[in-house]
Parts: C-alpha cells; sequence; structure tokens
C-alpha cells in the first residue's frame, strides 16, 4: 500500500528556493545550539525558529506543506484499535559534484519532498516539482538517499508527528482480515496474589541459573585467555592475538543438559584477511574437545580424569536446570489452540505463558484462536484485553521516540479505570496510562 508520493523540487523553483533558505538557517540553528543540548532538543526552541523563518518568509509554511499535514491511520495489527498521527511533508537534500571538461567540479544539490498520503489518499503537492511515479525511479531515490538504512540524508524540512483522534469516517480493518493464516489470537493477564509469588520465585531462579551460567563461561574464558593461552599463540604469527565467542544451549536429553560451545578466532591484528579465522582446539587437562555446529565452534566437556577438569566440572554441575513457566502447572492452561506453520518451532502454543513487564506490572500472555474463551485464569490474576495491551505497548513506543501518543479509545479509558480501580490504584501504586505531557 502506498504510503507517500515523492517529489523531485525543480531547482530554480520557487519551492526550491524556500527548502534551500529555510534549511540554512535551521543549520544555523543546530550549529549554535549543538553545544547546548536543552535548547538543541527544546520544542519551543525549535517553534520559535520556524516562527522566525515565516517572519522574513510568510509564505514559507504554505509552499513547504508545514500547514498540510494529513492522517496517517495505523491499523495492521491483530486486536488493535486504529492509531491516528498527523503526518507532514519531509523534504532531504542529495549533494554531489560532477566533474567538468576544464577539471572543476559541478556541485549539485537535489531537493525530494516525501509527502505522506492520508487514510482518505489526500496528500500534499508542492509546486514546481516532479511527481516520481516509476517504481525504478522511486527505488533509486531511496538507495541513492537511504542506502538501506546505512545513510541519514540531509534533513531540510520536517516536522515531528503528532497522535490524533482517528477520523470518525474511518473504516477500521476487521481482525479476520489482518490475521495471517499462522497468527493466533492472545488472552492477557495481570498478575497478582498466588500467581505474582508464583513469577517472583520464578525471577529468582532465573537470577541464579544466570549467575551459575555466567560463572562458568568466565572460568572457561579465563582457561582459554590464560591457562592456554600458550597453546594458541603458537599458531599466530608474532604481533596477532586470539578471542572467544561462547555460548550455552540446552540438549534434547530429559532432562536436558547444559551445552557449552565455544570457538577461538584470530583477532586480525596482523592482517586483516585473518580476522575470525578460527584456532585449532585440542583436549586438554581442563576439557575435551569434540566438533560443534559450525566452522571453529566446538563442544566442550570436563576432563574428570584431572584436578583441572574436575574443578570445572563443579562448577558446571552447580548450574541449576534452565526454570521455564510450565514448571509452575497452574499456570500452564489448554485453551482452543490449533497448531500451524512454524509453531511448534518457535514454541508457540496455547499452554505455555510469556511473561512481561508491564507498566510497572508483571503480565502473562497466552496464545489462542478463541480470545473469548474464559474458562481459565492464573490463580488470583486479573484478565484484560489484548487490545489494552497492545494499545498501550504501542504508547510506550511513542513516547521513546519523542512522539505524542494518539488519545485511547474511550472503551480502553473504561478498561483502564476498571482495572486501576480493581487493583487498588491509590495514586501510588503503578498506573496503566504513561505519562505523556509532550
Amino acid at each position: 500500500m502506498e504510503t507517500y508520493k515523492l517529489f523531485k523540487l525543480d531547482e530554480g523553483g520557487e519551492t526550491y528556493k524556500t527548502a534551500a533558505h529555510y534549511g540554512s538557517v535551521r543549520q544555523g540553528f543546530y550549529k549554535a545550539f549543538a553545544h547546548d543540548r536543552a535548547v538543541f532538543n527544546d520544542e519551543v526552541a525549535k517553534k520559535r525558529l520556524i516562527e522566525n523563518i515565516a517572519s522574513i518568509d510568510p509564505n514559507i509554511h504554505e509552499t513547504l506543506g508545514l500547514n498540510a499535514p494529513v492522517i496517517q491511520v495505523q491499523d495492521n495489527q491483530i486486536q488493535s484499535h486504529p492509531r491516528g498521527y498527523e503526518q507532514f511533508p519531509t523534504i532531504y537534500e542529495n549533494s554531489y559534484g560532477i566533474a567538468q571538461e576544464d577539471g572543476s567540479t559541478k556541485d549539485v544539490v537535489e531537493m525530494y519532498m516525501f509527502s505522506p498520503i492520508g487514510y482518505d489518499g489526500q496528500y500534499y503537492e508542492p509546486q514546481d516539482a516532479t511527481l516520481l511515479s516509476d517504481e525504478k525511479d522511486i527505488k533509486r531515490v531511496e538507495a541513492m538517499l537511504f542506502a538501506g538504512g546505512w545513510l541519514t540524508p540531509a534533513v531540510i524540512s520536517s516536522q515531528k508527528q503528532n497522535g490524533v483522534e482517528v477520523p470518525h469516517d474511518y473504516e477500521p480493518i476487521e481482525d479476520d482480515a489482518k490475521l495471517h493464516a499462522s497468527a493466533h489470537t492472545r488472552i492477557c493477564f495481570i498478575a497478582q496474589g498466588q500467581t505474582l509469588v508464583m513469577l517472583e520465585d520464578y525471577d529468582e531462579r532465573v537470577a541464579e541459573q544466570r549467575a551459575a551460567t555466567d560463572l562458568v563461561m568466565s572460568r572457561i574464558d579465563e582457561i582459554v585467555k590464560q591457562d592456554l593461552r600458550e597453546g594458541f599463540m603458537a599458531q599466530i604469527p608474532q604481533g596477532e592475538d586470539y578471542y572467544i565467542n561462547s555460548m550455552i544451549s540446552q540438549s534434547d536429553d530429559v532432562p536436558p543438559k547444559n551445552v557449552y560451545e565455544i570457538s577461538v578466532r584470530q583477532s586480525g591484528n596482523v592482517g586483516m584477511m585473518a580476522a575470525g579465522q578460527p584456532l585449532t582446539m585440542q583436549d586438554n587437562d581442563f576439557f575435551h574437545v569434540k566438533n560443534g555446529h559450525g566452522r571453529g565452534e566446538c563442544v566442550i566437556s570436563p576432563n574428570t580424569k584431572t584436578q583441572q577438569g574436575r574443578a570445572l566440572k563443579a562448577l558446571m554441575d552447580d548450574v541449576p536446570q534452565k526454570p521455564h513457566l510450565s514448571d509452575y502447572p497452574s499456570l500452564v492452561a489448554d485453551l482452543p489452540f490449533e497448531e500451524g506453520g512454524f509453531d511448534a518451532m518457535l514454541g508457540v502454543n496455547g499452554h505455555v505463558p510469556m511473561m512481561r513487564e508491564f507498566q510497572g506490572h508483571k503480565v502473562l500472555i497466552y496464545n489462542t484462536d478463541d480470545p473469548q474463551y474464559d474458562e481459565f485464569c492464573p490463580p488470583d490474576s486479573i484478565p484484560f484485553s489484548a487490545e489494552l495491551y497492545n494499545w498501550l505497548q504501542a504508547d510506550a513506543a511513542d513516547q521513546q521516540m519523542g512522539i505524542s501518543a494518539p488519545p485511547a479509545p474511550d472503551e480502553l479509558v473504561r478498561e483502564i479505570e476498571m482495572l486501576e480501580y480493581r487493583l487498588g490504584h491509590d495514586g501510588n501504586a503503578p498506573g496503566l496510562l504513561p505519562d505523556n505531557d509532550m
């Protein structure tokens, strides 16, 4: 679906000249205040900058489309309410030089306007500009400006998007139309009482397992970098060094066992082409070695015939089994769920939940094919809609990007009020609605 129109501003046209003037003043502002982050990031100061430019050129807002926003609606996620955003045209600059016959270089400055298309098909069309409609031309300009995300082109004119109310005449996309063949709906619960106790126990077990694992991995790293250093240094030229990659996984045994896999590779200090080349590992006093899953990766197991190996084994034996939420029977559900696609490979099922930290609360999220199913609830927990979860997650993402979030739909506001009442929110406990004073 087309989300913007791309225009190339005609060099010498009024829009091009206005954009160049705006860009030079804007660039001067950023240079002047680059050392003062408070001013540099102050939206009021930026707004004042635009007003100052407008006092010099009263038509600047109209010429650059700064007073012609459109509303785009995000509505492509299952179990979600549409979100409206006011979007403005953005102008980027592309500068390069062309060699002349006399040996000189001609400077070329191209300007492109990305004009967003609103939910109703409306968009701003600049004067003195050429609309690029050929898909190849559009892809070429995108590649030239952004290089697949590796470049950040010079911004001549831009306005931050704002969250707004979804227009009354917008027709939301039904969940059925957004549901992919392998997707499932979800049901959510805020952990309370017995469930919260179980999740806190789970967190403690995870922390203990992680600390014990880190201790083993640190010891393996120390062995490779210190105790076995002489043997590895003999394999590489003078002035070169090496590094270690290490990982831990679990076997298919019942119960599963920890599998430690490492590789030792050249740093490339002497020659860049040698960087990453694996070094040979052999059995030693600390561990036995066998080939792993990739080139240079080796699975190691402690050498129990030596004192050093037995000490390493003792560390490994102290690592507890990796905790799972399925260890808690009352958290395991049997929800309506039809496995399909890559569900098994990705561990998606209707039994074991995902745990998330959410607005200061612990939340359990279950996959199901029936979001209205109400015959299961983790002990003492409070059910709430996946629509609310998705909405507040999107709010948090907007805040992180410095975007003012759109107002919540009335039904979500009512659900928030009900949940906060049930949670005993008294102004000190975590609230569900994030602060949004942008």
